[in-house]
């Protein structure tokens, strides 16, 4: 299904942290440009935290999720799973004290399946059931 037109901000950075999940992981080749040691993954990381992981979360804990719920958005469940996994990444993150590869990796595929549930079920649902509707999001 195409994305909707006020999602594709959330989209992009989605795709960003799915290029980030990509980096941690233990199982994929180095990308060009990229961290390759465990200790620059890492700080890559911490970096994306601020810059990337902690503003999406905070944009969906602040907007989306307070919005879906006043809409009667049908999937209560599924928001709750969102937000265990949220905090589970940012607790993790925040509790490496050093770099280890496959806590890396670990986070990496958190991340991964974090944004995959957001885009193929989130994302879905909300198109289907609200569609114009989205356009009243205020995702600045």
């Amino acid at each position: 299904m195409r994305r909707n037109q006020y999602l594709i901000p959330l989209s992009r950075e989605h795709h960003h942290m799915l290029v980030l999940s990509q980096v941690l992981k233990i199982d994929v080749p180095a990308y060009q440009n990229m961290p390759k040691s465990k200790e620059e993954k890492l700080a890559f990381l911490r970096g994306k935290l601020k810059q990337l992981l902690a503003p999406n979360f905070n944009s969906h804990r602040q907007v989306i999720y307070p919005v879906l719920i006043d809409w009667c958005f049908s999937d209560s469940v599924l928001l709750d799973e969102l937000r265990q996994e949220e905090d589970e990444i940012l607790e993790t993150v925040h509790a490496l004290k050093e770099a280890d590869e496959m806590q890396l990796h670990e986070i990496g595929i958190l991340i991964e399946e974090l944004v995959r549930k957001k885009e193929r079920q989130l994302y879905e649902k909300m198109q289907q059931e609200f569609g114009d509707k989205l356009s009243e999001l205020d995702l600045k």
